[in-house]
């Protein structure tokens, strides 16, 4: 960690993304984005320079952010409706964060990455302690927007600590398998399902990837989690049955949705009736949407009436389902940009110069598209500030931090 500030722009900005959101919650994106403008300064002027063509995930983040601006201001109803092109700034602002000269530091490691987000990954269940077995909450993380968001951020540090599995060749490195250990048990006392879904899918790309690394080591971690796995179970039958009771059902309602279209589960119904609503309301204006603050408006008269008391007595302003929201809100043109935001971690690190530490860059880029794809299903991310944020900061730093030489596409 001693290079981590030798840019003290820079790690700053990398602290306040992998290790303190958790914490800091929308705070932090406006952190994020000051830290990323200092960055920006010295980094900008690299784009300028024919020795530092700029990486493909900022042509695809560039290009998702056009798509939305068309769409949005194309569905303006009123000149400031199209302040919510600014909504996805993120997508501008973590750009020279691929070119910064901090990536090509001596001392830049993936490393650091790992650390830090298990860092954060911990600090999520110091929080989550506290709150539920401290001040007694029913569910941990509502200061994160809601405890949904909380479990996703929580998990996305605790998998993205593994990154160091695939980079680190010192012995130490198995302990950063506490990491999604930490986030999961915050997830549980979050009382979130949608994510804990999430963590299993992101523990099988961990897997995968690991098979190609070490076919005795995947073995060995997968018995070893299987043990970790039943001992928190135990642990949250005894300490957390509360929580752990709202979680127990989740494979008997994801059967029961899929067999029948429908379940007794009310959360799971609200999310069923808004993805109704909301396909309906994207077919009504297929192209550009409705507008990113009319995407319950457009989707309202679709909705059953037991739904609309439920969305007349709460401001709610998205439909549970990033597509979705994309969809209704900016059309064909946003289903678009937000593809290509989803794929861009992944395809700069496939197609991009490859290192010694493609593995886990790869690895690192998956949990963002794989994770932030799976867990949008059942939760905005991409079309909030901080999750936007945060995608698009990681983004940059899993493809560009630590490489050496100049950042631009393979040879």
């Amino acid at each position: 960690m001693t290079g981590l500030f030798a840019d003290w722009r820079y790690g700053i900005l990398l602290v306040l993304v992998f290790s303190l959101p958790v914490l800091l919650g929308d705070v932090g994106t406006v952190l994020i984005m000051i830290m990323a403008a200092l960055v920006a300064v010295s980094a900008v002027p690299r784009f300028f320079s024919h020795h530092r063509p700029a990486p493909l995930p900022v042509w695809l983040f560039t290009c998702s952010f056009v798509l939305m601006a068309i769409a949005l201001i194309a569905s303006a109803r009123e000149a400031t409706d199209a302040r919510f092109v600014l909504n996805f700034a993120p997508l501008l602002l973590a750009a020279p964060l691929a070119v910064a000269e901090a990536n090509e530091r001596p001392q830049a490691s993936l490393n650091h990455i790992a650390i830090l987000s298990a860092i954060g990954a911990a600090l999520s269940l110091a929080i989550a302690c506290v709150q539920v077995f401290v001040f007694a909450e029913a569910r941990a993380g509502e200061h994160v927007i809601n405890a949904i968001h909380f479990a996703n951020i929580a998990l996305t540090l605790g998998f993205m600590a593994l990154v160091g599995i695939f980079t680190s060749a010192s012995k130490w490195r198995y302990l950063l398998l506490l990491g999604p250990i930490c986030a999961i048990v915050s997830c549980v006392l979050s009382a979130s399902r949608g994510p804990l879904v999430g963590a299993l899918v992101l523990f099988a790309i961990f897997f995968a990837i690991l098979w190609f690394r070490s076919r005795r080591s995947t073995l060995l971690i997968l018995g070893a989690g299987l043990i970790v796995g039943a001992v928190l179970f135990a642990a949250a039958s005894a300490f957390a049955p509360t929580q752990l009771g709202r979680l127990s059902n989740a494979a008997a309602v994801i059967m029961e949705t899929l067999m029948e279209g429908e379940t007794g589960d009310r959360s799971t119904n609200i999310r069923l009736g808004l993805f109704a609503g909301g396909w309906a309301a994207f077919q009504d204006s297929i192209w550009i949407g409705h507008g990113w603050d009319r995407i319950i408006a457009a989707s309202y008269p679709y909705l059953e009436p037991w739904l609309q008391d439920f969305l007349d007595a709460r401001d709610f302003t998205y439909l549970h389902n990033d597509v979705l929201d994309f969809a209704a809100g900016a059309g064909i043109l946003g289903v678009l940009a937000y593809l290509l935001m989803m794929v861009a971690p992944t395809i700069g690190v496939i197609v991009g110069p490859r290192d010694d530490l493609f593995l886990g860059r790869l690895y690192g880029a998956l949990v963002l598209t794989v994770g932030f794809f799976v867990f949008g299903l059942t939760s905005r991310l991409m079309g909030h500030a901080l999750q936007l944020t945060l995608f698009c900061m990681m983004s940059m730093v899993i493809n560009s931090y630590g490489r050496r030489g100049a950042a631009g596409h393979a040879p």
